[in-house]
């Protein structure tokens, strides 16, 4: 896109390029050009398209470091070393793990599943089916599932959070306390 079509872009609102600018350009004359991707392609403009982004590139929708090796899904555990998982723990893949994550005793992590570096499942959790970002906390013998946690989220012990997404760092989940900065994702 050249530099000089962005200033069909009004200031202060939301302006869509599909639906919106590109309309506006060929109106004003502009050529427009596009060029066919061989590949995977998703939008992301909702909490749910990044969860879906995420769970396809585990599953092997397309090319992605989660899908270098050749084996079946459920095989695949990833790890970015130093990753720390107890020989106790279950998990079955597809399933990646940051560096420096923590994954302690008896816990279960279920694929598709991103457990992000820094990040600390607590022993006796299970996990599936989640995308949980950098240096988030899930405490002792809780349940996550279809969630995204965002970067420094905590989740308590014992707690279960099913179709969420704590967005903001320092959100929070306690014992009878609603979630704080939360939203639901919608059902699948």
């Amino acid at each position: 896109m050249e530099p000089e079509c962005l200033d069909q872009i009004p200031d202060g609102r939301y302006f869509d390029v599909k639906e919106q600018l590109v309309p506006n350009l060929v109106e004003i004359g502009r050529n427009i050009l596009s060029y066919e991707l061989d590949g995977y392609w998703r939008e992301i403009h909702t909490l749910d398209d990044y969860f879906h982004l995420n769970m396809d590139a585990l599953i092997g929708y397309f090319r992605s470091p989660f899908t270098t090796h050749r084996r079946s899904p459920c095989e695949r555990v990833e790890r970015q070393e130093p990753a720390s998982v107890d020989e106790s723990v279950r998990m079955v893949g597809p399933v990646a793990l940051g560096e420096g994550c923590t994954v302690n005793a008896s816990a279960q992590v279920f694929g598709p599943c991103v457990i992000g570096g820094g990040a600390h499942v607590g022993a006796g959790s299970v996990v599936s089916n989640s995308v949980v970002l950098a240096d988030s906390a899930i405490g002792v013998g809780t349940y996550v599932h279809g969630s995204i946690l965002g970067e420094r989220a905590h989740v308590g012990d014992g707690e279960r959070l099913m179709g969420v997404s704590l967005l903001r760092g320092e959100a929070r989940v306690r014992s009878g306390r609603p979630p704080t900065q939360c939203f639901s994702l919608p059902p699948r």
